[in-house]
């Protein structure tokens, strides 16, 4: 592998095996390469270093190292670049699909911000929204990139994609035509500022919905939440009185703003409930997530001594301005939790993921009494980011720590990795702020360098922390993480030596601030198939039949939002057992099915399997057929081997064999014996008395009754004897009855 690098400065191999340029605009580091082999699932690092084989060309040296076994090598900083154009740009939200695709939404205030495949070509107003989708290759190239808005200004907010690739956007809007499509509310609330809430579908080429939502005051976006059914779900801040409300746990608002929570189902076509949340003095709110429960989890501020609370660990506002963590039910009501989070000064909750279960809350402070428990640094300097994780019930925290430096540290972006770890993203003017497995160890904004962070909460510790940025303001404002541990970053900076990789976007400096789109790592992924298989072989009619398939992640990454997907033509479905996760099963014709298993995220080296158990619904079928094919949404340098596909034997149809016979009668004159069961078949055999020869008169009258007749049937059965009578189908399948006459 080689590395080609440019900048005003000759790069050079650092002490520590890292690449770095030293010149009058800053320091930029290329951290040294992540070298490892794997066994059975286990990592073994190799050391590694960069070496310079060319002006501005770097390889990779490693030491002595397992040559029958792969080596992967793993670059920190896969891709970097500016985006934005002649005006101001913001970056203001990241998601990443299942698939790795990776979608930046911002404001620009530019006329000729970079526009593909475009829902809306021009930028309509002073400012407008931007939504941009990027492939999940090894140099990304765009997918779409858009704006969107109204004839006045407009600014994103959030966005989130759900299962199928569509952009969901939260924000506020000044423009009374702002494009909405299937509206709940169709006008703008005659205010200075209306929320509004936009879906596009996953070619960003249309709106699936778009609506104002708002009422007389002024009302902001905090952020958004996507559920797996597609609900949509946003909290924010709001100044009217007639804020829309339904099914609300707080229908009056409160005064002096009003935190406040919508539901919105899938299609944008009615509400699922709306409430305020605040109390008597200023509230407001800033993130909202959803957990493995469909719990809704919020975060945001409040100044109210009212604020209403529910199963508290803090019940009491404790300084001039608490955070709070609140959480409700999958309906909006009722509350489970809720509580003030703080110290005896001044807290704001700006952000809350789940794990699971387990809310975590983030946001700033100046309390130098903040509860904290392990916490990684537990002494606050001017302005610091706290992190907080709770247990399930909300009533108690298991990790809390302060986050920052000498200078002013804020967070802006959150999320929990499928590892549990927690990854922070924000802006810090501190020169001391913890950096470890850096890409850039120093400070060099002239204000505000980004941060990146990630904290294993579980055995606390830091797992890497790092600047981000050039040599003037650098701010990262959101971060998402993909089932594989890709991490992305976007922001703004005002830099035009910001650090670079592969980039797609325009050059710097074309206006006042530019975008940045930023994704670490080259997460990799091999699924393979162990076994699939159909037992018994051959299947009989009216028995159970069991598929099972086994598949393994062979690393070396962990496979996020794992699925297994079949066909199963020839077997009607009625159970399944997996070894972890869930299923759905779609029946396309009776006895033809497809079956998603979703087994969310599988460690390196770990084997998943699911057994499918049914039976064969007509007799009129021969054979059953299946195939089968695993996927995961883990980015890979070589994305062809996150999947893989595989067909089951063809197995054969027998009839059923006999369950049981019950009984013989014998009947009057001529002499006849009928015998009773089930499952007998044309074509049956009965022996009486000896398994040499069958009776050369059988008749078959249906599936639970045979006529057993002719000459000397009845000099077979002497009375008061024990006679062995043994009935078998065709597929010989049998049962015996002994008969005393």
């Amino acid at each position: 592998m080689q590395v080609e690098l440019e900048g005003p400065a000759p790069f050079k191999v650092d002490e520590d095996g890292s690449i770095v340029m030293v010149s009058d605009a800053g320091t930029i580091r290329h951290s040294a390469p992540f070298v490892y082999q794997e066994t059975d699932g286990v990592r073994t690092p190799v050391a590694g270093r960069y070496v310079e084989s060319g002006s501005g060309v770097f390889g990779v040296d490693v030491e002595s190292f397992d040559a029958s076994k792969p080596l992967v090598i793993d670059p920190v900083l896969s891709f970097s670049t500016y985006l934005g154009g002649g005006g101001s740009d913001l970056g203001i939200a990241v998601d990443v699909d299942r698939e790795g695709r990776f979608y930046v939404c911002g404001t620009t205030s530019s006329t000729n911000f970079t526009t593909f495949r475009a829902l809306q070509l021009t930028n309509h107003g002073m400012s407008d929204v931007t939504i941009t989708k990027f492939t999940q290759t090894d140099d990304p190239v765009l997918v779409y990139s858009t704006y969107l808005g109204g004839s006045s200004v407009d600014n994103a907010k959030d966005l989130v994609v759900d299962r199928h690739g569509n952009p969901y956007l939260v924000g506020e809007t000044n423009s009374v035509d702002f494009p909405t499509v299937n509206p709940l509310q169709v006008d703008s609330g005659d205010a200075a500022s209306d929320c509004f809430v936009a879906k596009l579908n996953d070619n960003g080429d249309e709106l699936e919905f778009s609506t104002y939502l708002g009422g007389n005051g002024i009302d902001l976006a905090g952020g958004l939440a996507v559920d797996r059914f597609g609900n949509a779900y946003v909290t924010g801040t709001t100044w009217s009185s007639n804020f829309p409300r339904l099914n609300a746990i707080q229908f009056s608002y409160g005064g002096s703003g009003d935190a406040f929570v919508t539901g919105i189902e899938p299609d944008g076509s009615a509400l699922r409930f709306s409430t305020y949340l605040g109390g008597a003095a200023s509230d407001s709110g800033y993130g909202v997530a959803i957990g493995d429960d469909f719990g809704i989890y919020l975060a945001g501020s409040t100044s109210s001594a009212n604020f209403p609370v529910a199963s508290a660990e803090q019940p009491l506002l404790n300084g001039v301005r608490d955070a709070y963590l609140v959480k409700l039910g999958s309906s909006g009501v009722p509350f489970v939790y809720s509580t003030y989070v703080g110290g005896s000064a001044s807290d704001e909750g700006l952000r809350i993921a789940v794990d699971g279960t387990r809310p975590i809350l983030a946001g700033i402070t100046v309390s130098v009494d903040f509860p904290l428990l392990n916490a990684l640094q537990s002494n606050q300097l001017e302005m610091d980011v706290f992190v907080a994780r709770y247990s399930s019930d909300g009533q108690s925290t298991d990790f809390s720590s302060y986050l920052g430096g000498n200078g002013f540290d804020v967070i802006y972006g959150l999320d929990v990795g499928v590892n549990g770890h927690l990854y922070m993203a924000g802006g810090t003017t501190s020169t001391d702020f913890r950096t470890l497995n850096f890409i850039q160890t120093d400070s060099d904004g002239a204000v505000f360098d980004a941060f990146v962070t990630e904290i294993n909460p579980d055995a606390p510790g830091f797992v890497f922390s790092t600047y981000l940025g050039g040599s003037l303001s650098d701010v990262a404002v959101d971060i998402a993480v993909s089932g594989s541990g890709a991490i992305f970053i976007c922001g703004y900076t005002e830099s035009t030596n910001f650090p670079v990789q592969n980039p797609t976007g325009t050059d710097p400096g074309d206006g006042l601030t530019d975008m940045f789109v930023v994704r670490l790592g080259f997460p990799q992924v091999d699924l393979a198939f162990v076994s699939a298989n159909i037992t018994p072989n051959p299947v009989v009619y009216g028995r159970t039949a069991h598929i099972t398939f086994e598949a393994r992640n062979l690393g070396p990454d962990v496979a996020g939002d794992t699925v297994l997907i079949f066909l199963v033509n020839g077997l009607e479905i009625s159970s399944y057992a997996m070894t972890q996760g869930d299923a759905e099963i779609q029946t396309l014709v009776p006895g033809y099915h497809l079956v998603t298993c979703y087994f969310g995220a599988i460690e390196p080296g770990a084997t998943f399997a699911v057994t499918a158990n049914g039976t064969v619904p007509n007799e009129s079928i021969d054979e059953i057929q299946v195939q089968a094919l695993v996927e995961s949404s883990a980015f890979d340098l070589l994305p062809m081997n996150s999947e893989a596909g595989i067909v089951a034997p063809v197995v054969t149809i027998t009839p059923p064999d006999i369950t049981a016979v019950s009984s013989l009668v014998v009947e009057g004159k001529p002499y006849r014996i009928r015998i009773t069961g089930s499952n007998f078949q044309p074509g049956v055999q009965v022996f009486v008395g000896t398994d040499v020869t069958p009776w050369p008169s059988v008749k078959y009258k249906n599936t639970t009754t045979l006529i057993l007749k002719g000459s000397g049937l009845k000099a077979r059965f002497p009375k008061g004897v024990s006679v062995q009578v043994r009935v078998v189908n065709p597929d010989t399948g049998s049962d015996s009855l002994t008969f005393v006459r």
